[in-house]
């Protein structure tokens, strides 16, 4: 039996795309953005699909005789069925109108040719015995979410045709910010000055949020994943915590939403009104959507897998990744040696999420412990660069590195409930730096922005 095909609807969208009228324009448009030549069964029709994106981009009239001295020029005319196939799909009872529709059934049978050929290759690889089962189910994953973006993005893009819409979206949201309609491109992190400088969360970038121990670097990530979830619905961030339980930080969220002090959470004993709160806040955190992981190990390949889970089970949702911290990480799980070069290991891992934020497409937010030597310049002074732990290579490999500091190296009293935390945004790849405060309140551990 043949792999999944159909021919008459392979034929009937190069003839729709062939007639040389206004229409078939119309349609070649919706079909370069649909299909790739890969998408078609047919050999020569994919060839003869390529020939049409080439006319398309160039501008040149797609018709039968310019398809034929395309395709005669790069020496595939015979492949292609020659002159007399070319002129046969115009014979097609074809509609323009319907290239939608012959779009989906081809890719739909791509879709299930490429699984077909992912079955294969796993049980190729199972059989073996030579790749382990870690590997194995990396390699599955990997698989089906390239079959699972390729069956439900258009990821193919034309940049000419595609410029001009491009170039009026951009000068049309810039009129709109400076009319103060909408804010700057990004995903808004829900802080005004650190927005102001970033322009917001871009899919792709990796930000390091660095401090010392007890400046807030847990909370202020926590913070920021209210923030986005509790402002959109169609943002879904995922927490993965290796130094906290799931529901101590479902219980700092619920302190920080409902305003309540965190250890009257922890021991139970509220009052009325802050039974209140945290009922309404109840109802907001399960609207908010957001996911928490604490395994208590976890490497680059198993956080690229169930990232992966979670933007296939959600796909009309922007996730955003949020690791807590990058110390605590594994190379691999594999591994006996935990430590014995943790400099390497901490560079694979930098590496390893750069990858993944690519990859997937999203925003990843890594925490990440500064050196001692920090503590011993002068107060009110910012970390530096140098001073993130274990490796430089998480300097290199982010796209933005935020640290958290007290200005003052007085210790904070225990009564002292709100506190001014300076943010010093020190590498920024693609725009600006800059320094601004936030108001982190201690008993609800809520990050907000400064009054002044």
């Amino acid at each position: 039996m043949p792999p999944p095909n159909n021919i008459d609807a392979e034929r009937a969208c190069l003839s729709a795309c062939i007639s040389g009228t206004e229409k078939a324009r119309l349609a070649i448009g919706e079909a370069v953005k649909a299909l790739t030549p890969d998408d078609f069964y047919n050999g020569k029709h994919q060839h003869i699909f390529q020939a049409i994106i080439s006319l398309y981009n160039l501008g040149k009239p797609v018709e039968a005789i310019t398809i034929t001295e395309t395709l005669k020029a790069s020496g595939l005319i015979e492949e292609s069925g020659g002159v007399s196939y070319i002129a046969s799909l115009l014979d097609e009872a074809s509609i323009s109108e319907n290239i939608s529709e012959y779009t989906d059934i081809i890719r739909d049978r791509s879709t299930r040719r490429r699984l077909m050929d992912v079955g294969h290759a796993l049980l190729g690889q199972s059989q073996v015995g030579t790749v382990s089962t870690k590997e194995l189910l990396e390699n599955a994953s990997q698989a089906i979410f390239r079959v699972s973006r390729h069956a439900f993005t258009d990821n193919h893009r034309e940049v000419e045709s595609d410029s001009s819409s491009e170039i009026s979206s951009i000068l049309e949201r810039s009129d709109r910010i400076q009319r103060g309609d909408v804010l700057p491109s990004g995903i808004p992190t829900g802080f005004a000055n650190l927005d102001s400088i970033i322009t917001g969360l871009s899919p792709g970038d990796i930000m390091v949020v660095a401090a010392r121990p007890g400046v807030g670097k847990t909370a202020f990530a926590t913070s920021v994943a209210l923030n986005l979830a509790t402002r959109s619905q169609s943002i879904r961030p995922c927490i993965f915590s290796l130094e906290m339980s799931a529901p101590q930080i479902i219980r700092r969220m619920l302190s920080v939403v409902s305003g309540v002090n965190g250890n009257h959470i922890k021991r139970g004993s509220l009052f009325p009104e802050e039974r209140e709160k945290i009922e309404a806040a109840r109802d907001l955190l399960s609207q908010a959507k957001i996911a928490v992981d604490d395994s208590t190990r976890l490497s680059p390949v198993e956080l690229r897998a169930k990232a992966r889970s979670m933007l296939i089970r959600h796909p009309d949702r922007q996730g955003i990744v949020i690791v807590d911290y990058i110390g605590l990480m594994e190379a691999s799980l594999s591994r006996t040696s935990y430590g014995e070069n943790r400099q390497n290991d901490v560079a694979i891992i930098s590496r390893s999420l750069k990858s993944i934020a690519r990859e997937l497409e999203v925003p990843i937010i890594v925490l990440s412990q500064l050196n001692r030597e920090s503590e011993h310049r002068a107060a009110g002074h910012s970390p530096m660069l140098s001073d993130l732990r274990d490796s430089g290579a998480i300097e290199q490999d982010a796209d933005m590195v935020l640290f958290l500091y007290h200005q003052s190296r007085e210790p904070i009293g225990p009564d002292v409930e709100d506190v001014t935390v300076m943010a010093n945004l020190s590498k920024h790849r693609n725009g600006p730096q800059g320094t601004f405060s936030l108001n982190f309140n201690r008993p609800t551990t809520r990050f907000s922005d400064a009054t002044n």
